[in-house]
């Protein structure tokens, strides 16, 4: 049964500081190319479909709390209660026709046998906040941490996460760090049957961020802020999404006091206070710009993408809903009709722009 957490709320970010640059771009995100590169472009291309754009305001989605006994939850973040699919655990409503809106008993049997489900102790309670794209620092950090701020007595509770080498090595420093203190954490690589199941759903559609939830999560912080710090958030190992001039935008950089940073070869915690020194981030759009979210209040962030095809603007709407200054840098991309988001393209990053974006 459904229990409603946190009614549905509209937000209106402020603008960021170049938005007078290039405002069409800024108020609508589902320009995409014609083909699909990703689950996300699906999502998105089914979006621009159904007429829906990024207009300001956007709303949140209504929180809902489901306590089910007898229930089977896959890696995936699937939740079938216990035959039929509890669709708010999908990652989207448009892929729910991709999976089936039942699990049939015979299914079940056969499962069962050939070992694919495990069973779970019974005495014990379970949460799940997770869904299948959870395993990645931006949606564990705004789409999942922020609900465990809805639920009460986490010490009674075993928490589910999907096993992933990710969640093996960010999950519990990131607990820590929010003081979020869990009877066990239990990492499943199957289909698990639990006894007793409690399920949050989803803040917002994947790429907006929960303002409210979002400034009540950084309060959980105990780190040492400053505005002292200038930094580069360099990809080093990136396959895409490369900064093609990046030695020259380097050396700019470095000219006007910026420190070069891979939070890569960082600890969760290490990651933590770093951001928690900045008084601005430059990088491109990616995973490392998500530590945004330790920066100091009044921080900025300085996100390089690129015009035209985009799919959101996940980190304006992140560094609005906790307290800092957003811009943008537009790099002329290396592929006309090719995202940056996901497997996306390469920029050039024009100097004189970012010269004007860091002063």
């Amino acid at each position: 049964m459904k229990k409603s957490l946190f009614p549905s709320i509209a937000v209106t970010p402020p603008l960021p500081l170049n938005y007078a640059e290039a405002p069409e771009f800024f108020n609508n995100s589902y320009e995409l190319p014609q083909a699909a590169h990703s689950d996300a472009d699906v999502a998105h291309s089914a979006r621009q479909e159904s007429g829906r754009n990024d207009t300001r305001p956007y709303h949140t989605q209504e929180i809902g709390q489901w306590d089910v006994r007898g229930a089977f939850l896959f890696s995936n973040g699937l939740l079938y209660t216990p035959v039929n699919l509890l669709k708010e655990s999908c990652v989207d409503a448009v892929f729910l026709h991709q999976y089936a809106p039942t699990y049939p008993l015979v299914r079940i049997a056969k499962d069962f046998l050939k070992r694919r489900i495990e069973v779970l102790p019974t005495a014990e309670k379970y949460v799940t906040i997770f869904d299948a794209w959870s395993s990645n620092h931006y949606h564990l950090l705004i789409d999942a941490l922020p609900r465990l701020l809805l639920l009460e007595e986490h010490e009674a509770y075993i928490l589910l996460a999907p096993d992933t080498s990710y969640m093996r090595k960010c999950l519990e420093p990131l607990l820590s760090l929010y003081g979020f203190r869990f009877k066990a954490v239990r990492y499943i690589n199957r289909a698990v049957w639990v006894s007793q199941c409690r399920f949050i759903s989803k803040l917002t559609t994947s790429g907006y961020t929960h303002p409210v939830l979002a400034k009540q999560l950084k309060e959980r912080l105990a780190l040492p802020y400053s505005h002292t710090r200038k930094l580069y958030v360099k990809r080093s190992n990136a396959a895409y999404r490369r900064v093609l001039n990046e030695v020259a935008v380097e050396a700019l950089l470095v000219a006007h006091g910026f420190e070069v940073i891979d939070f890569d070869e960082y600890s969760i915690p290490e990651q933590a206070r770093l951001a928690a020194s900045a008084a601005i981030m430059v990088g491109m759009h990616g995973a490392g710009l998500t530590n945004a979210v330790f920066m100091p209040i009044g921080a900025r962030l300085v996100e390089f993408r690129r015009t035209g095809v985009h799919h959101n603007h996940c980190y304006w709407f992140l560094a609005a809903g906790v307290g800092l200054e957003y811009a943008t840098i537009f790099g002329k991309p290396d592929q006309s009709d090719l995202v940056l988001e996901g497997n996306g393209c390469n920029l050039t990053i024009p100097l004189d722009a970012l010269e004007l974006a860091i002063r």
